[in-house]
C-alpha cells in the first residue's frame, strides 16, 4: 500500500492556497512525497481562475481576490468550501490516463459523500463548455438531484498530475450573482443546504477509508504551515 501525504489545513488566503497546492505537486515531482492529499478552505471571499484564463472581471464592480490556479478549468467563486488537492505520478494500475484519474478520484469522493448521507451521482452528460465552472458538468462530475456539487480541474506535467477540486458548502446567492452575472443564470447550492448535518470532520475519515479501499492508499498526516497561513488548524477544517 503506498503512502501519501494528508494536508488539511483551515481557511487560508487565497495566494497563499494556489502556493501551497503548487509546492505539493512540485514535492511529489521532486520525488519527496509519493503523492498528497490536501484539503482547505479561504479566509475571505475569492475567484480562481483556470490556468488558460486570460481575464476574468467579476460582472459587478468588486473588490474581490482572483487567482490563477495551476490547473485549467473556469472560474469559481470560493467562500466556504471543502477545497482540495492531488498529486500523484500517472502510473498504473491506479492512474493510467487523463480521464481514468478523474474517474477513479471522483469514485473515491462519491463513496466519501454518500457514507455521509449525500447520495451524489456522475452526471449523465457533458454540457456545453463554459468559462464558469459551475455553469456546466461533465460524465466525470459529482451532482446530487441534477445540481453539481464537485468542480475539478486538472495538469499534468512530466507523468504527474496535479488535480484540483472544489465542493462548496455554502454558497452567498447575491455575490454570486454579482461575480457571475449572465453567466451563471443559476447559483449553485451548498451541500450543507441539502444536509445540514454534514460534517467536514466525519466527511474526512470516511475520504481516508475511501482512499484504501478505492485506490490502495493510506494517507498519512502531513505538517500544515502555520507560519505562513495564520488561520491553519492542524486536523480541522472549519466545519460551516
Amino acid at each position: 500500500m503506498k503512502r501519501w501525504g494528508f494536508f488539511r489545513d483551515g481557511p487560508c488566503p487565497p495566494v497563499f492556497n494556489m502556493k501551497r497546492d503548487t509546492d505539493l505537486f512540485e514535492g511529489v515531482i521532486a520525488g519527496r512525497l509519493n503523492g498528497h492529499l490536501r484539503i482547505y478552505n479561504w479566509d475571505q471571499p475569492a475567484v480562481s481562475i483556470g490556468y488558460h484564463q486570460k481575464t476574468f472581471h467579476p460582472a459587478d464592480e468588486l473588490d474581490i481576490p482572483i487567482v490563477k490556479r495551476p490547473t485549467g478549468g473556469g472560474a469559481v467563486l470560493h467562500l466556504n468550501d471543502l477545497t482540495f488537492s492531488i498529486s500523484s505520478a500517472m502510473e498504473p494500475p491506479i492512474f493510467t490516463s487523463f480521464v481514468d484519474t478523474y474517474n477513479r478520484i471522483a469514485r473515491v469522493f462519491a463513496r466519501a459523500l454518500c457514507a455521509c448521507g449525500l447520495m451524489v451521482q456522475f452526471a449523465e452528460r457533458s454540457q456545453k463548455p463554459s468559462e464558469v465552472c459551475f455553469a456546466t458538468t461533465t460524465p466525470v462530475e459529482l451532482v446530487f438531484e441534477q445540481s453539481k456539487v464537485m468542480g475539478c480541474a486538472q495538469r499534468i506535467r512530466s507523468g504527474f498530475f496535479l488535480q484540483q477540486g472544489v465542493i462548496p458548502l455554502r454558497v452567498d446567492q447575491t455575490l454570486s450573482q454579482r461575480v457571475f452575472g449572465h453567466l451563471l443564470p443559476e447559483a449553485p447550492r451548498g451541500i450543507l443546504s441539502w444536509h445540514p448535518e454534514f460534517r467536514t470532520e466525519l466527511f474526512s475519515e470516511h475520504l481516508q477509508a475511501a482512499f484504501e479501499s478505492e485506490l490502495n492508499i493510506l494517507l498519512v498526516d502531513g505538517q500544515s504551515e502555520d507560519a505562513q497561513c495564520h488561520h491553519a488548524d492542524e486536523g480541522k477544517i472549519d466545519p460551516g
